[in-house]
């Protein structure tokens, strides 16, 4: 960051919860996108995005973590993804093609939904 943005001035303060809401989905969003280009396209039905390690990793509350997950598969879902959830619905399972997501190996977990 080169300068600090003009949302951290201190008569915005009372809006920094928004504020932290807000970078924390762009971060979210970030290791997503980052996660799909490590599969180089490839792969899909072998990996999962895990919810939880980057809930923790980024201390993001308990009474955030399902707005934000929410949000995301929503987002997902209108730029046509194929997703599923698994290990009590904090693992993310994306595929390009509903074919794909039928081949995932977390398939055979007990709880993986296909979220329509």
């Amino acid at each position: 960051m080169k300068e600090f943005p003009n949302c951290v001035s201190a008569s915005k303060s009372g809006n920094f919860v928004e504020l932290k809401k807000h970078r924390d989905l762009c971060y979210l969003r970030d290791d997503i996108y980052e996660f799909l280009l490590k599969t180089e396209g490839k792969n899909f039905e072998k990996e999962f995005f895990d919810f939880t390690s980057f809930f923790d990793k980024n201390s993001i509350p308990s009474e955030c973590r399902i707005e934000y997950k929410d949000k995301i598969i929503k987002e997902l879902k209108e730029k046509n993804w194929h997703i599923a959830t698994a290990f009590g619905g904090w693992g993310l399972v994306l595929a390009p093609t509903e074919e794909l997501l039928s081949k995932s190996i977390w398939k055979s977990s007990l709880d993986f939904t296909v979220i329509s």
